[in-house]
């Protein structure tokens, strides 16, 4: 057997081996990140029963990843947005989650009229995610490496 027959029967049975690789969970890093910083991200009352609720949004082909944390009853809360590459975990921007004569809306985001907008589009898709909950104990604190350019650091 040549060596390009060999080559072609190992290429061949590579391209049957499951394929097993998927996206990662991008939330553990997004969780120990914001967990870091203290209450600058998420203020202790949303998770003063020792449980964070959250929903998020994530794309892993460009690593943005938006996660609204909840109060209990899902009707106010905190929007961060992150940037997320490699071990690197950047938050970009946050806003509160407030709730206006019933309709949700956002407080004090970064970045004027249209950033606000693209933030409240997440948010409205966000709304409708289901609540995942963790409690706070089971927060993986890691290795990953926050940023933020509204803090400078």
């Amino acid at each position: 057997m040549s060596f390009r027959g060999l080559f072609v029967i190992v290429a061949f049975a590579g391209s049957l081996w499951p394929q097993t690789t998927k996206p990662r969970d991008p939330m553990p890093a997004a969780l120990d990140c914001t967990l870091k910083r203290g209450e600058q991200w998420v203020d202790k009352s949303l998770y003063a029963d020792g449980k964070i609720r959250y929903s998020y949004l994530y794309s892993p082909r460009s690593g943005d990843l938006y996660v609204a944390y909840w109060n209990g009853s899902k009707t106010a809360g905190k929007l961060v947005q992150y940037q997320l590459k490699g071990q690197r975990c950047s938050i970009l921007n946050d806003a509160w989650i407030i709730s206006v004569k019933g309709n949700l809306d956002l407080q004090d985001a970064m970045g004027g009229v249209y950033t606000y907008t693209e933030l409240k589009k997440r948010l409205a898709i966000l709304k409708e995610q289901p609540v995942r909950e963790i409690e706070i104990s089971d927060v993986h604190r890691g290795s990953s490496v926050c940023t933020s350019p509204l803090t400078g650091r």
